[in-house]
Formats: structure tokens, sequence, C-alpha cells
């Protein structure tokens, strides 16, 4: 049986009440704008994924670079992301794109 990566309640309490990163990571999604991913570190408790996500406002420009960590303690997990959007936040769509990505 499959399970996922990032379970998508971990998604949801992550962005927290806004609809919109969670509509406009879906279409990061659906565009196949994430054009790279992997696990840049790895230990008991955390790991750490690292991803390359094309601009929509210029799609032959630099990509954005996407981190995301996800920390298991006590049957708790925690999500952090960081994005190199002018947006900024960590709950862009950018990083919720990712996410839904290594939901699936």
């Amino acid at each position: 049986m499959f399970t996922s990566i990032i379970d998508l309640i971990d998604i949801i309490n992550y962005i927290g009440g806004s609809k919109i990163p969670l509509i406009e990571g879906t279409e990061i999604l659906k565009c196949n704008h994430i054009i790279e991913f992997g696990i840049k570190e790895q230990s008991e408790n955390k790991v750490v994924f690292i991803a390359l996500c094309l601009q929509t406002s210029n799609l032959n420009g630099h990509p954005h670079e996407i981190i995301i960590s996800k920390t298991n303690l006590d049957f708790n997990t925690t999500i952090n992301g960081s994005c190199s959007c002018k947006a900024g936040t960590g709950k862009c769509k950018h990083v919720v794109g990712f996410l839904l990505k290594l939901q699936k």
C-alpha cells in the first residue's frame, strides 16, 4: 500500500485558513511547474526536500527554489517551507504546489 510523503491534513494545517494558496498551488501542480525535486537531507525524525519551480510570470527566467522540511516528533508533524519568490512567506503557491506534489 502506498503512503503519501505529506498528508493532505498536514498541508491544510500548514496553510491555515486561507484558500488562495491551495487554489493557486493546485494550478502550479496542474501546469507541471515543479520541474525538479528531491531529498536534500534526511534523519530519523526529519526530512528536507528541495525543488525548482518555473516562474508563472517568466517561464524562461530562473526557477524559484523551494525548501520544505517535515519533522515528526511524538506523533506530531511539523512542516516548514521557504521559497525564493518575491512573496517570501513560505506559504506561497509554489510551496503549496510542491507540498501537493509530495502528497500525490
